[in-house]
């Protein structure tokens, strides 16, 4: 019987480390990652180029007198292009073989670790640069087409998040009407903000108090000399609050959880594990390395954003 190969259970626990504890992560991304919550996911197929259509708004309520009037609906598309991504590890095959201090497997369990966020990282990346939507406009922008009897509508910010700015994109949104006119009742329970803006989401969406300003007469005032607190009335009317460390300082959105799809990721392939330890591969030979990676191809294109008001500028 031939002797095995040097260290072959060092190899074989190292990739079994890797693959157990990335596999954990990346199945925790894909069904529990943030991105789920304000993202649709599509399946990509065939092509290398991916047709996203959305219908527009639907007939509207109206009194029927007469013979019905039957109304059309604008379809509106665009195409996501096919991309690819990865987060790779190499290790020389000695710091495997020989790793008696433990160092290796922290670094191989380290980096699988990581993989928790993989589509996360990605997803609000490209959410973080205001993507253009169906309707050809950034997603956040002040001049969106297809409102109320062909007029454009505004869904943009100019300050940092607040108990002001919240109040005033919660009456837009509960304000807004779809394409055909209907009022869409729409309730901004979901707040995106960048870690500058956690502790300001969080008070919003769970302090009992607020402050306001206090003037010199105690009227409540925008020039204050003093302050005190009201109760805060958004108090258990957020239902999420989600932290996104990609978001730029002072970014931040609100919107409605019941309209989830303010960006598409569509994966052509769910992010996987890949090693490449065998003792007859090329870079094992030539370079005497082994490889660790994750990749998956993907890709994230913006949505619709009636839903949605904030600041991405």
């Amino acid at each position: 019987m031939s002797a095995g190969i040097a260290g072959e259970s060092a190899i074989r626990n190292a990739r079994t480390t890797y693959e157990t504890l990335a596999d954990s992560a990346l199945a925790a991304q894909a069904e529990g990652g943030a991105w789920r919550m304000i993202g649709r996911r599509y399946d990509g197929t065939g092509d290398i180029e991916f047709q996203i259509t959305n219908p527009g708004a639907a007939p509207r309520i109206k009194r029927w007198a007469g013979g019905k009037v039957y109304d059309g609906s604008r379809v509106l598309a665009k195409s996501v292009p096919f991309d690819k991504y990865d987060s790779s590890l190499e290790l020389k095959r000695e710091k495997v073989v020989h790793d008696r201090l433990g160092t290796t497997a922290e670094l191989l369990r380290r980096h699988a670790n990581k993989q928790r966020r993989f589509i996360d990282e990605l997803f609000f990346a490209k959410l973080n640069t205001n993507p253009t939507g169906l309707d050809g406009k950034a997603l956040i922008a002040n001049d969106h087409p297809f409102g109320p009897a062909g007029a454009a509508w505004d869904n943009s910010h100019s300050t940092p998040l607040s108990f002001a700015a919240y109040k005033t994109a919660r009456a837009r949104l509960g304000a807004r009407r779809d394409e055909a006119g209907s009022h869409l009742g729409l309730k901004a329970d979901v707040i995106v903000v960048g870690t500058d803006q956690e502790q300001m989401a969080l008070e919003i969406a769970e302090a009992s108090d607020r402050p306001v300003a206090v003037g010199t007469n105690s009227a409540m005032d925008g020039t204050a000399s003093a302050a005190t607190s009201i109760t805060n009335v958004w108090r258990g009317k957020i239902a999420v609050v989600i932290v996104a460390p990609e978001l730029d300082s002072g970014k931040w959105l609100v919107g409605d959880s019941r309209f989830p799809h303010l960006l598409a990721a569509v994966i052509w392939r769910d992010p996987e594990v890949v090693i490449s330890d065998a003792m007859n591969a090329e870079h094992r030979m030539d370079e005497d390395t082994f490889k660790y990676s994750v990749e998956g191809d993907m890709n994230f294109g913006g949505l619709e954003s009636i839903a949605w008001e904030g600041k991405l500028s």
